[in-house]
């Protein structure tokens, strides 16, 4: 973690990192460097030609990102899935502006009701 924060000029410090516990810097390093705990450093996680990254772009235009904190912990610790708008993984879009590209969404939501309707007693 770094000791200060370049863009905002302030000390970046992690309270629950001081007391053992994960905090939001933490989490966030941890998911965004995730190759080293798979055992693949240097091949997973970077945005270059040849190499794999799964990206995410979060909308923060909702009011609950108006806490005018920290951008990292603003991150982690108020979006929602609903806040996600494009997601890439391995260069295939699988969700774009916030629909899934690769999933019919009617028929699998007709099919899981289909199924609830199963379960249901009577």
């Amino acid at each position: 973690m770094r000791d200060h924060d370049a863009a905002y000029g302030r000390p970046v410090t992690d309270r629950l990192d001081q007391f053992g516990l994960l905090g939001a810097q933490t989490a966030l390093g941890m998911a965004t460097n995730a190759s080293v705990a798979l055992g693949r450093p240097g091949l997973l996680g970077q945005i270059a030609p040849g190499r794999r990254a799964d990206l995410v772009v979060i909308d923060r235009s909702g009011a609950h990102h108006l806490r005018g904190g920290h951008p990292v912990p603003d991150l982690v610790m108020h979006s929602r899935g609903s806040d996600v708008r494009t997601v890439v993984v391995n260069g295939t879009v699988v969700v774009d502006g916030a629909r899934h590209a690769t999933v019919d969404e009617h028929a699998t939501r007709a099919d899981a009701e289909q199924a609830l309707a199963a379960l249901r007693p009577g």
